[in-house]
């Protein structure tokens, strides 16, 4: 099949990775569970589980006012037949107390999401985000984040936008 073949199949699974922040961010959860065939998981940091799963602590979450802004950056897909690997480029923004402090918080990585073709529809059945870069600012540039608190800044951080509390380096002093 020629790559010229591919672009029907190349375009929808482009739709369905683009649909899948825009769904996310916004609370739209019916449109986003169509992003998944039935057994798809989600592993990241932060949580590793089905699909449903997935979207049902994402609901929690958005009920109590926790939102991340996904953008995504530069795309790569490769197909074989009815499956294919997608590697996005993505950059997860959001904005939250810190130990007690507001912050704006900030991870890089790709998303890797395996995908297959099944009765004429593209779904997801695997996403593995991968975190390069995390960063923290406070919003006010006079405040400063008191770090001794780390485990539980971490945790509040880690709900919002999958940061490994490991990884999260100390940026705002």
């Amino acid at each position: 099949m020629t790559r010229q073949d591919q672009l029907p199949d190349r375009w929808a699974i482009r739709e369905l990775i683009e649909g899948w922040v825009v769904w996310r961010d916004g609370g739209n959860w019916e449109q986003l569970r169509a992003c998944w065939h039935d057994d798809g998981r989600m592993m990241a940091t932060w949580f590793q589980g089905t699909a449903d799963e997935f979207i049902q602590v994402c609901r929690d979450g958005f009920s109590l006012g926790m939102r991340g802004w996904h953008l995504l950056g530069g795309m790569a897909i490769e197909l074989q037949g009815h499956r294919a690997v997608a590697q996005t480029k993505v950059t997860l923004a959001s904005r939250s107390e810190v130990a007690g402090v507001l912050c704006d918080v900030v991870c890089t990585g790709r998303f890797y999401d395996m995908l297959e073709e099944r009765d004429g529809r593209w779904g997801l059945v695997l996403r593995q985000p991968v975190y390069e870069k995390d960063r923290i600012d406070t919003v006010d540039p006079a405040a400063h984040v008191d770090f001794s608190q780390m485990s539980f800044a971490a945790d509040r951080i880690a709900a919002q936008c999958g940061v490994d509390p490991s990884t999260v380096r100390p940026s705002c002093k």
